[in-house]
């Protein structure tokens, strides 16, 4: 009895950081959506699995603004071509959109209007799962992000 009330007088000083953290976790739950959510996802459709992947990569025309701070302009009308089999480096300063590019090729968001190509075929008509599958990221704190096909 004295130990368990002993415990307990260490431990309530700590319920509210406990009730902190339970509320921020549902927080975060909340803004990565329910696993269950995902299966409705149009992102699960099948899309199509290229035979071969060469690797071309174009943005055609690209304005993205994050669905959080809609009225802020991250990309404004970028064209980028980036041949198969050659190292290209976007660099630029902090907020130039440079992890933006990175995040719409893997998919994590769509643009509109733009249009991201892959060896020619829509990037939103590619099987999402296979599509990253087949691409990688290398990010290092004092280099810009590595992005490969």
């Amino acid at each position: 009895m004295i130990l368990a009330s002993s415990s307990l007088g260490f431990l309530a000083p700590l319920i509210p950081d406990f009730t902190k953290a339970g509320a921020a976790a549902q927080q975060i739950v909340k803004l990565l959506g329910d696993a269950d959510e995902e299966k409705t996802s149009k992102d699960t459709v099948p899309g199509v699995k290229l035979d071969a992947l060469l690797g071309d990569l174009e943005l055609k025309n690209l304005t993205f603004a994050y669905p959080e701070r809609p009225t802020v302009t991250v990309l404004n009308n970028l064209s980028l071509q980036i041949p198969a089999g050659k190292v290209t480096a976007i660099v630029g300063h902090s907020g130039s959109g440079k992890s933006t590019v990175v995040g719409l090729l893997e998919r994590w968001y769509t643009t509109d209007p733009g249009t991201i190509l892959v060896d020619g075929h829509d990037l939103t008509t590619l099987d999402l799962s296979w599509w990253r599958k087949q691409i990688g990221l290398v990010q290092q704190a004092s280099h810009p992000p590595y992005f490969s096909v």
